[in-house]
């Protein structure tokens, strides 16, 4: 839990069990409203990404949906802009190529198209998000484009904030926004460092290391600092991880260097952050069915796709329904929960499922 000075939100997500924390980034405000909302997230089911275990800074990106397997020939993608994720159903063209989309539950996103390498979005105000305009905002490998990131949000006033972005070994990292435009521009320039825990992921079906983390935050108006954030890690004692240890905040009077290590100025108290450690170890086995795991299923092994969990008796404990060999017409098997990590001996399910 968060120690220190205030200024973060906790957000449980009550249907996921899963719990949220948001640290916002305070930024001069732009003309018209133009300013990207910056915050440091994090939550209980995130991963090792570019700010240590748990955490993001989510800006908004267009990618191919991971529901299923990422599928380049297809046409599922996810839509993620100011703290919502939707998915996308095409309107017009044929997959994988240019068209018209719409989310797939209706929200403050009016039009989503795609031409060639780059996404827009127009929402009811008539505001239009540029995704994956540059080389360096798209994530790709040998089978494609897996991410477009925004590149550039611009209001029907003309006004507008642009992103950009350092690519490094499949990873994708934000290095400043511009914002203010037309007129005096502010910016907020994006620091990082070197880590000895670069986790390596092929959920893109593509290599991505993510060889750095993120160390400062610089602020800018007008050509005059404003404030500066300046992020600590340490390192899990079980699992060898990036953790984020402490954020701490600088103000007008705040030095930053050339690689961007704050080295003087008022700071506020930082903000802590203590984790539970897991240990290494497994618990003792406990029992479960055993049909599904050996040779008794008409010579297949079953995979995941023919194992499905669920509560089938209405008891509140997670069941096992297992299929005993291929085909629609087999015998299904369901394995009832004791609750204690056990389950009783199977039932029998319906055959035509």
């Amino acid at each position: 839990m968060p120690q220190g000075s205030s200024g973060g939100t906790v957000l449980p997500d009550l249907f996921t069990g899963t719990m949220s924390y948001s640290i916002p980034i305070e930024v001069p405000m732009g003309r018209k409203g133009m300013d990207p909302g910056l915050a440091l997230t994090y939550k209980s089911s995130g991963g090792n990404g570019v700010v240590g275990m748990g955490w993001e800074m989510e800006v908004g990106a267009v990618e191919r949906s991971r529901k299923d397997g990422v599928d380049y020939g297809g046409d599922d993608y996810v839509l993620r802009l100011a703290g919502a994720t939707v998915d996308l159903v095409r309107t017009s063209g044929t997959a994988p190529g240019d068209g018209e989309f719409r989310a797939k539950i209706e929200g403050a996103f009016s039009r989503v198209k795609k031409t060639g390498s780059v996404w827009e979005v127009t929402d009811k105000t008539g505001t239009r998000y540029l995704f994956g305009q540059t080389a360096a905002s798209r994530q790709d490998g040998t089978p494609g484009i897996f991410k477009w990131s925004l590149d550039q949000v611009i209001d029907p006033n003309d006004n507008s904030i642009t992103l950009s972005y350092l690519k490094d070994q499949g990873q994708i990292y934000l290095d400043r926004i511009d914002y203010t435009y037309p007129g005096p521009t502010n910016y907020v320039k994006f620091y990082y460092e070197s880590r000895t825990d670069a986790p390596v992921m092929y959920t893109t079906n593509f290599a991505v290391t993510t060889a750095k983390r993120l160390k400062t935050i610089d602020v800018m108006a007008n050509g005059l600092r404003q404030r500066a954030y300046e992020l600590s890690y340490t390192y899990s004692t079980s699992t060898g991880r990036s953790i984020l240890a402490s954020v701490q905040q600088f103000g007008r009077d705040s030095l930053v260097d050339v690689n961007g290590t704050v080295t003087g100025g008022t700071a506020l108290p930082a903000m802590s952050f203590g984790y539970t450690s897991g240990g290494n170890s497994f618990n003792s086995p406990v029992s479960g069915p055993t049909r599904w795991v050996n040779n008794s299923i008409g010579g297949a092994s079953i995979d995941i796709s023919r194992v499905k969990l669920g509560d089938f008796n209405g008891d509140g404990k997670t069941d096992i329904a297992a299929v005993e060999g291929w085909g629609s017409s087999q015998p299904m098997s369901i394995y009832l929960s004791k609750g204690d990590g056990t389950f009783a001996a199977a039932v029998s399910g319906p055959t035509r499922w």
